[in-house]
């Protein structure tokens, strides 16, 4: 014997309004994932952000995009991201990209790194630096179009829980002698870049 129409009608209202909750459940989870932060390992530059000291020219090379870092055991990768690919310079030139890392475990710190990378007519050569000891190392570096790699080593990496960071780049070009070019570009503009490594 059917149910009489009234409640028909509730079980189907019931059955809606479930359909209707797991619907909005669905659309408020992907809003939260497409709508996130970026992650904070990552920092962006200013498009047109380098500042000339000299001259009137410098290589888009040097115009930070962005960068990202990365930390997996006792080894720290930085990719920098510029406006236009890196290429080798000509007599003269020299270009360089510099990453600042202070490793911290909650709020102390354990130690500060520079990576350096450098560039010239003849040779591309990377070094760590340890800031506080003033003691520096080769380290790796490779460019592929836009995109400079540096990966380092740091033996406290695995026991910091958060990195301080920045990046500065450089160009300058002389011509007989004199300072014609000059000019630099920094990321994050004011202050530092910091990433969570774990918690």
């Amino acid at each position: 014997m059917d149910q009489p129409g009234p409640l028909k009608k509730s079980g189907f209202l019931k059955w809606v309004a479930v359909a209707v909750i797991a619907i909005l459940v669905v659309s408020i989870a992907a809003y939260l994932l497409l709508a996130r932060a970026p992650p904070n390992s990552e920092l962006q530059g200013t498009e047109n952000g380098v500042t000339q000291n000299v001259g009137t020219e410098y290589p888009r090379m040097i115009d930070i995009a962005s960068a990202e870092l990365n930390a997996k055991g006792t080894t720290l990768t930085v990719s920098i991201n510029v406006r236009s690919p890196i290429s080798v310079l000509g007599t003269g030139e020299d270009a360089q990209w510099n990453v600042t890392v202070t490793l911290e475990n909650n709020d102390t710190v354990l130690k500060t790194y520079e990576i350096g990378v450098d560039m010239n007519g003849t040779q591309l050569s990377s070094l760590i630096t340890d800031v506080d000891l003033l003691n520096s190392s080769a380290c790796q570096a490779e460019y592929h179009g836009n995109t400079l790699t540096t990966t380092a080593s740091m033996k406290e990496l695995p026991t910091a829980t958060k990195a301080e960071w920045s990046v500065l780049t450089s160009y300058e070009k002389y011509s007989g002698g004199d300072l014609v070019d000059s000019a630099y570009d920094m990321a994050p503009e004011e202050g530092l870049q910091t990433t969570t490594l774990r918690k």
